[in-house]
């Protein structure tokens, strides 16, 4: 017998390699991680309610670093305990309006659902999706729309109301005399604290293709996950030349090594520079390019550590 338990994330291709005999059992590990019901729902005929693993290998992640086993887009999984899978009805049905339709407010709005509630969401943008929407312009991450997709379908089954160009105000969400209001909004990119600073762009400028700088670029990178990697990959792998900087002792420590791995593996194939230990404290006009001043936490008295013009 052929046993296979590797990135087997759906029942359908499962489905698929043992009806045409390339294996006799599948494990699929971290699709039940991110939905211990899939048998059951199989069973049930409810196949296309099941939560799919995206690929984020973030329970990975966490089983190696933090020890516990967590799932990107199922709070429930490893806190059983305290949060279980299974959402109960609220004691008496009411009115939730959601501002925001990224993650946080889908999810927000699909456990209100559950709980019986009338649920109104309004989304300022055209499409729901967030940060999301950001993150899966990297080709390899594009599985992670998942997310989305399945709490959109989960919200349509519930009966969700979701109101897209919306840029809901305060009249807006008082004309329709909620009981609770959830403001899931999301943020907004935080330019560093520098002299210059307006002269940047931000991560979400480059992964949403407003800009696409060529020639030298910096990414500046002090958030330490993978809104800065991700920034750099696309800007690599586009043909810049790249260098990301990091105030940080190693890059990324937000992130976990698992992750690492493939962003690893696209600045050692593009041949792009990175520079821990090292601020960025001030930018200016330079001719067609920039003049970047790089500082030194340790040893400030003898920043700037040196200026490169880039384009």
């Amino acid at each position: 017998p052929v046993f296979h338990a590797a990135r087997i994330p759906d029942v359908a291709t499962a489905r698929h390699a043992i009806a045409t005999g390339k294996l006799d059992m599948v494990g699929m590990t971290r699709a039940h991680l991110a939905d211990p019901h899939i048998t059951a729902k199989v069973m049930a005929g409810q196949e296309h309610r099941i939560r799919p693993c995206v690929g984020a290998t973030y329970c990975l992640d966490r089983i190696y670093e933090g020890g516990e086993a967590l799932c990107i887009h199922n709070a429930a999984t490893g806190r059983e305990a305290t949060l279980p899978h299974d959402i109960p009805p609220a004691p008496r049905p009411a009115h939730v309006v959601v501002v925001g339709a990224g993650p946080a407010g889908l999810e927000a709005a699909r456990v209100a659902g559950e709980r019986g509630h009338r649920v109104t969401v309004f989304e300022a943008a055209g499409q729901a999706g967030g940060q999301v929407n950001l993150l899966t312009q990297l080709p390899r991450r594009r599985e992670l729309i998942g997310i989305i997709d399945w709490r959109l379908a989960e919200l349509e089954r519930l009966g969700v109301t979701v109101h897209y160009n919306r840029f809901a105000d305060e009249s807006d969400v008082l004309a329709l005399s909620p009981d609770v209001v959830v403001v899931a909004t999301g943020g907004v990119p935080q330019m560093p604290d520098m002299a210059g600073a307006d002269l940047a762009i931000s991560t979400w400028d480059i992964l949403s293709g407003a800009a696409k700088p060529t020639g030298r670029v910096i990414v500046y990178d002090d958030g330490g996950a993978h809104a800065g990697m991700a920034a750099a990959e696309m800007l690599a792998r586009a043909g810049a030349e790249v260098e990301l900087i990091s105030p940080e002792r190693f890059f990324a420590p937000d992130m976990g090594g698992m992750n690492h791995v493939p962003y690893m593996r696209a600045f050692h194939e593009t041949g792009t520079r990175i520079t821990i230990n090292t601020r960025v404290t001030a930018a200016a006009r330079a001719g067609n390019g920039l003049a970047v001043t790089l500082g030194s936490d340790f040893a400030p008295a003898f920043a700037p550590v040196r200026q490169v013009d880039h384009l």
